[in-house]
């Protein structure tokens, strides 16, 4: 039992007794009993606004959790008629230029189901003034006395409250009954209009939230368009650059193809002597060199991972099989090879590995110094881990080059080669967990950077900070 039937009993019972005094005077009865109304009447609208206030609540809840426009309406109408014991319930939506357009309604008796209009005439009032309206005799009413739906339904009470967001109607919400006993209160006109704020704010998120749905599929539309086209020109351009890397790598395996050509045609000619032989079969056996040296590039470039096999490694020793390595192709060319050991003991990497990237970027100063030039390759422990630098004095890198140096097929100022050689070894650097780097204070020249890490050295030899 609820604590308003309990003051109602109470009250019942506090009537009963002061009917039953019989030595109070009739009119001091009446006084009493007048009271014990009034209380009653307290206690009545007391319990409305309790129920209003848990059903407006109730309806708070429910409507955050709608997304569509419908379903907002439909559960405020079916709280308002329930709330109110309103017959019917509708909620009009303002359309175009502020035609009203009906877009719910609930409940009507069975046997009069054909009538599904409010009054509009009401519904234009209320719309065009955007005021909330309660009339308890809307057929003798003043303001509608020229509306035919009023006389034609019977309507006896009617509620309407705007739907409205600061000076935008939205449409509105509208109750009636036909009952003489049951007029509308002032309770409940509040009670509806502090449903119809709810459903308006509701009714905004749920446009607002359909909008940003709508707008989100023609994005993901679009993102999918756009998706399509790049692939498309990532294909076109991944053709291009196939056409031209492949005419590159043709054009750069004809020059020793040509060179293994002539000089074979030279040695079939004649009879050369036995030095002239060497100098030509020698001049062949780079020329071949050369063409392994450019396969095993594209290889390692297909072959994009590469598993290292780290090992100690004595520097020293290293850095004598590389400059013999490095050597005769470079004396052959008039060019001079300096290397510069500044660090003597032992460091853990892969020394295949390792090699080939610094005979990539020595190959890229060879193709690029004119005779006389100077390649200097050095080694030492810098604060950041064991550091080579190769430093030549030849034309240097232009700035336009530099960002895009260590991509694929970027060449500059070379007779030869694939584009690939400081892709590789950036490759096997980063691999080591090093890094590379052109060292663009260099005024003249170019000057690479090899940094491994200092993990790579024993702890004693590390620098100290």
């Amino acid at each position: 039992m609820s604590t308003s039937d309990c003051v109602q009993g109470y009250l019942d019972t506090l009537e009963h007794q002061v009917l039953g005094l019989d030595e109070i005077p009739e009119e001091q009865r009446r006084h009493l009993l007048s009271l014990l109304h009034l209380v009653r009447q307290q206690v009545i609208s007391l319990s409305q606004r309790e129920r209003a206030y848990y059903t407006i609540l109730k309806s708070c809840e429910d409507l955050a959790a709608f997304e569509d426009v419908d379903e907002v309406i439909l559960s405020t109408l079916e709280r308002a008629v329930e709330l109110t014991k309103a017959e019917r319930g509708f909620c009009i939506l303002a359309g175009r230029q502020g035609e009203p357009a009906f877009a719910v309604s609930h409940r009507y008796p069975p046997e009069a189901a054909d009538r599904e209009q409010p009054s509009e005439t009401i519904v234009r009032h209320v719309l065009e003034g955007g005021r909330p309206l309660r009339t308890t005799n809307a057929e003798h009413d003043p303001r509608f006395q020229d509306s035919a739906s009023i006389a034609s339904y019977h309507i006896r009470s009617v509620l309407c409250a705007p739907l409205s967001l600061k000076d935008e109607i939205l449409g509105a919400l509208y109750l009636d009954t036909r009952q003489r006993v049951r007029q509308f209160s002032e309770v409940d006109l509040q009670t509806l209009e502090a449903m119809a704020f709810q459903a308006s704010v509701a009714i905004a998120l749920a446009r607002l939230i359909s909008e940003l749905r709508t707008q989100n599929e023609r994005l993901e539309k679009a993102l999918r368009e756009l998706d399509r086209a790049r692939h498309e020109l990532t294909k076109a351009e991944r053709l291009s650059m196939l056409g031209q890397v492949t005419a590159g790598i043709v054009h750069d395996l004809r020059g020793p193809m040509n060179t293994i050509k002539g000089y074979a045609g030279l040695l079939s000619n004649g009879e050369p002597g036995p030095e002239e032989r060497r100098r030509l079969t020698g001049y062949i056996l780079q020329a071949v060199d050369r063409l392994n040296s450019m396969c095993q590039e594209l290889l390692d470039f297909a072959r994009g991972e590469v598993t290292l096999a780290p090992r100690i490694v004595y520097v020293p020793e290293f850095m004598e099989r590389l400059r013999i390595l490095l050597q005769p192709e470079w004396e052959m060319r008039g060019l001079h090879l300096e290397m510069e050991t500044g660090y003597t003991g032992p460091a853990v990497f892969d020394e295949g590995r390792l090699t080939r990237a610094l005979m990539n970027i020595a190959n890229n100063a060879r193709e690029a110094l004119r005779p006389g030039g100077i390649l200097r390759i050095g080694v030492h422990v810098a604060e950041s881990g064991l550091e080579f630098r190769l430093s030549d004095n030849g034309p240097g890198i232009p700035p336009a080059l530099r960002e895009r140096l260590f991509e694929p097929f970027v060449t500059f100022g070379k007779r030869e080669g694939t584009g690939l050689g400081l892709a590789i070894a950036r490759k096997i650097v980063e691999d080591h967990g090093g890094t590379i780097r052109l060292d663009e204070s260099c005024t003249s020249g170019a000057v690479f950077i090899i940094t491994l890490p200092l993990e790579c050295i024993p702890p004693e030899e590390r620098p100290r900070r």
